[in-house]
């Protein structure tokens, strides 16, 4: 019986995180502004290639691939509700910092945290993106 052989992308997860204790991210009502600001979608179409990915579902792993959970759904994308929360919170014009490692998570990260950094700018945010060369930093961290 031959071996039963699965081959797929190695999978390379962009995590961000966010500073809970400092800067504007301390306050948790603006998170979920970051969060549906992002069109992931978009953003792995173009900066990745569809060929080579697939949506993140929420989640590191993909499907066939041992701790991937099917019941978990894509974080939906609404610029307009995410500038409202800004507003709402009189953040308009304040300062999101985000730090990262330039090739931490493979050459498209950069690429990626720029058009992402555009993006919650769309909301009425400012964002410091401060990119280093050396690993220093674990993954993007945003405050």
């Amino acid at each position: 019986v031959a071996p039963n052989i699965v081959s797929q992308i190695e999978p390379r997860p962009i995590p961000l995180r966010f500073n809970a204790t400092t800067g504007i991210t301390a306050d948790q009502q603006l998170r979920p502004a970051l969060i549906l600001a992002t069109d992931r979608e978009t953003l792995r179409k173009t900066i990745i290639g569809e060929q080579y990915s697939q949506p993140d579902v929420c989640q590191f792993g993909f499907q066939g691939v041992d701790g991937f959970n099917p019941d978990l759904q894509e974080q939906p994308y609404d610029l307009d509700q995410a500038k409202q929360i800004v507003q709402q919170l009189g953040d308009v014009g304040k300062t999101v910092t985000v730090a990262m490692s330039r090739d931490r998570f493979g050459p498209e990260s950069v690429q990626y945290m720029q058009a992402l950094a555009s993006a919650w700018e769309s909301t009425g945010l400012k964002v410091n993106l401060t990119i280093t060369d050396t690993d220093s930093a674990d993954r993007p961290i945003i405050a």
